[in-house]
């Protein structure tokens, strides 16, 4: 039996070497029939999917090491995401100009291909809340008053 007394001493970094171990010692084998000899692990797992996973997870704890290991400089609390200009984030992330350029919100966007220049969060200079927003003034209040009339249309 496995206790927890056992993982104490595992790292993560442990646990992405026994995956790749793992992946690596796999044997490509084409199956004769395609239902029944496919390797469960074969459909569930793809071997693309985990390794980009795999080196996914290594570049956030680089990141979340280097971060860590540097301890609290100045320079590095006057950071401003390249992108949004916020200055706080649980995670600074690679961008196009360098490792630790982007927020966490923008960083993921960057590394999914989908950051737009067009998006600018609140906490930017060039973000105006007026151009980017469904309400009007008063809409709370009117949309309020519809959902109070529906209610109490229903209720009679």
């Amino acid at each position: 039996m496995i206790t927890i007394v056992d993982f104490q001493d595992v790292t993560l970094e442990d646990v992405f070497e026994d995956m790749e171990e793992y992946w690596d010692n796999k044997p490509l084998a084409v199956p004769q029939d395609p239902i029944e000899d496919i390797p469960i692990y074969y459909m569930d797992f793809p071997q693309i999917h985990l390794q980009d996973i795999i080196s996914m997870a290594y570049d956030d704890l680089e990141d979340i090491q280097s971060s860590s290991s540097g301890g609290s400089s100045p320079a590095a609390e006057s950071r401003r995401c390249s992108h949004c200009k916020a200055e706080s984030t649980p995670l600074w992330r690679e961008g196009p100009d360098g490792k630790g350029t982007l927020c966490n919100a923008c960083g993921l966007r960057y590394r999914a291909g989908k950051l737009m220049p067009e998006y600018r969060p609140l906490a930017s200079l060039t973000f105006d809340g007026s151009v980017h927003t469904n309400q009007t003034p008063g809409s709370k209040r009117r949309a309020n008053a519809l959902k109070k009339r529906k209610i109490s249309e229903f209720l009679d």
